[in-house]
């Protein structure tokens, strides 16, 4: 761990590879540029952090609202077809009595079963 956090510290802090190297002056203008740029280039990655973040949590809201909405018709449709069953059952028993003890028995059977 600790090499993890000496490693990302050495990349904020820019120490040169070779210690031997010539240094620009104090406050030159290639120093200054140096500095930010790389202040600009760790800004940039954060920027980037956050939106890959912001990305995955509206995908993951978005799937979430997909399943809400197909559960939903699903019950509207369960609801639909419930109603037109309960029509068809009743426009048959105006012609044939037997059918209407059987859609009483099925209605009931599904009032009692029905968990929705």
């Amino acid at each position: 761990m600790a090499g993890l956090v000496d490693s990302v510290l050495g990349l904020i802090n820019k120490t040169p590879k070779d210690p031997d190297a010539p240094k620009p002056p104090v406050g030159s203008r290639s120093e200054r540029e140096a500095k930010i740029k790389d202040k600009a280039g760790l800004v940039i990655n954060v920027f980037a952090l956050l939106l890959a973040l912001n990305a995955w949590y509206g995908g993951k809201l978005s799937s979430t609202v997909m399943n809400n909405t197909i559960s939903a018709n699903n019950q509207w449709a369960w609801y639909q077809a419930k109603n037109v069953r309960g029509v068809i059952y009743e426009t048959a028993h105006r012609g044939d009595k037997g059918r209407y003890r059987d859609w009483e028995t099925d209605r009931k059977s599904t009032r009692l079963n029905s968990s929705h």
